[in-house]
């Protein structure tokens, strides 16, 4: 849209500077203008023209007027500034017709205000051009968006109607199926991991604490299956916590990202720790990187909690703290009312 700006400025210049030059040819034609002054002279008007369509664009846009009018007014004062100073400030005769430079200067001012009017009220009626196709361009666009996140949310919907029916009875089969009791523990851990997703699957929720606790219990069964004694986790709630507030999957995307970058194993426990301090969630685990792990890696630089600090901007203008030490990753997750 810029370019077309610019695009519609020089034109409306080349324009209004050939206005007067078909009675400038024939004068020079006839032998009553000459070349240099007729070159010089049209391209100070092209320059007013440019300097002048800027000034207006600039009015127009300018946050510091509220009211509309003031703008336009403005624009036009402009136009009739820069009309006139290019004029008196060259030495080149814009009318051989009707010679501006030796007339007295209230009547020469008078003529140029007048052809700054003229100047205004034509840029001003190509700049309103302009911004009522931004308009109609922003409009479309936000109507396409409109479209795209409505058979984005259609979309949805037909996999929310699909795919739970589809996990819930395929988990119900293989725990009939089963005769380890282990197994069934398991199977009936992994529907509640599920379910507790498919109910909080938009990223703005928040949930209390023991909601999140219990999802995090079922989560952590499935890790210690995997993991054994490899993974030790202590939870130490008081009840007043559990009733306040944090983000859906904020606590087991912590604790997803302690088990990706550490090393996680019989020889080597991974040790969390989960506890309340100041008004926070605080999630401690020993650091012990994987190659790769979190070697050269900044604090926050990962996608998951840089993802995490813009929701708890979003929701409540505060931010995780991330401390980092060779011993310790430690995560405070503020708790929201």
């Amino acid at each position: 849209m810029k370019r077309f700006q610019w695009k519609l400025g020089l034109n409306m210049s080349l324009l209004l500077t050939c206005i007067v030059l078909p009675g400038r040819l024939v004068r020079l034609y006839l032998g009553d203008e000459n070349v240099p002054n007729l070159v010089a002279s049209e391209t100070v008007i092209f320059l007013m023209c440019v300097v002048s369509w800027i000034s207006l664009q600039w009015c127009m846009r300018t946050p510091r007027l509220s009211a509309r009018w003031l703008r336009v007014l403005l624009a036009v004062l402009g136009c009739i500034f820069f009309t006139t100073i290019f004029n008196l400030l060259s030495p080149f005769e814009d009318f051989p017709n009707t010679p501006l430079i030796p007339m007295p200067l209230p009547n020469r001012l008078i003529i140029l205000a007048m052809r700054g009017v003229m100047v205004g009220v034509l840029m001003l009626v190509a700049y309103l051009y302009v911004e009522q196709q931004e308009k109609i361009q922003f409009t479309r666009m936000q109507l396409e968006q409109l479209k795209q996140e409505n058979l984005a949310v259609q979309l949805s919907s037909l996999r929310q109607q699909i795919n739970p029916h589809f996990l819930f009875n395929s988990l119900n089969v293989l725990k009939s199926g089963a005769r380890e009791e282990w197994v069934k523990d398991y199977v009936m851990q992994l529907a509640h991991v599920y379910r507790y997703l498919l109910r909080h699957n938009h990223e703005a929720n928040l949930v209390t604490v023991a909601e999140e606790m219990d999802f995090i219990r079922a989560y952590l069964y499935i890790l210690n299956e995997r993991f054994e004694d490899g993974l030790q986790v202590v939870i130490r709630l008081t009840p007043a916590a559990e009733t306040r507030r944090l983000p859906v999957l904020a606590l087991q995307l912590v604790l997803e990202n302690a088990v990706k970058h550490n090393v996680v194993a019989l020889a080597r426990p991974l040790f969390i720790d989960i506890y309340q301090e100041n008004g926070s969630l605080v999630v401690k685990n020993n650091v012990q990187p994987k190659k790769g792990g979190y070697q050269g890696m900044e604090i926050g630089s990962g996608i998951g909690l840089k993802n995490l600090t813009e929701r708890y901007r979003l929701l409540a203008q505060k931010s995780p703290s991330i401390t980092h030490t060779p011993q310790y990753f430690i995560v405070q997750l503020p708790l929201l009312d």
